[in-house]
């Protein structure tokens, strides 16, 4: 039984990316194009608050 379930749920040619199941829940290419605008900001200002808290660490015990 698992075998048929597989060879159901696989797209024949290509594999099913990570962009195919987002698109699939979104359903809008466009909402989609949004989501991973809204992504990326979120995680380059995570990034950004990472690098000021370790600049911030480094400078107060800079001053110890």
């Amino acid at each position: 039984m698992s075998d048929d379930l597989q060879k159901h749920n696989v797209a024949e040619g290509k594999p099913v990316t990570i962009d195919d199941i987002r698109l699939a829940i979104v359903g809008d290419k466009d909402k989609l194009l949004l989501i991973n605008v809204f992504d990326n900001l979120i995680g380059e200002n995570n990034k950004l608050k990472a690098e000021l808290a370790a600049s911030g660490k480094a400078k107060n015990e800079a001053n110890v």
